[in-house]
């Protein structure tokens, strides 16, 4: 996943990555060789600065960057509405259907 691809999408969602730390990560043994993956932690904090209890959004959140990333749901600022009024995805397309018509 291209990180030109990532951040304009956790930007959407109302996140503002400040750091990012890759991984590289080597499964061991194994007769046929494996190519190594990458995992990239980011340290984010929320546009606004508010604070935000992951573990009651981690769910909702998951399901909604799987969704845009997958075409499943539009990458615009109305997903910022899943962190700051806990809305799921299909919620949130509903709001945004509403503001087209």
């Amino acid at each position: 996943m291209p990180l030109s691809d990532v951040l304009p999408m956790l930007e959407h969602m109302d996140l503002k990555v400040i750091t990012e730390q890759p991984y590289e990560v080597r499964p061991a043994g194994g007769a046929t060789p494996v190519p190594s993956v990458w995992i990239h932690d980011f340290s984010a904090r929320t546009q606004t600065g508010l604070a935000v209890d992951c573990v009651k959004v981690k769910q909702t959140f998951q399901e909604a960057f799987a969704d845009v990333w997958h075409g499943r749901m539009e990458d615009d600022g109305f997903n910022r509405l899943v962190l700051r009024a806990g809305l799921g995805g299909r919620e949130v397309t509903v709001l945004r259907a509403y503001a087209k018509y």
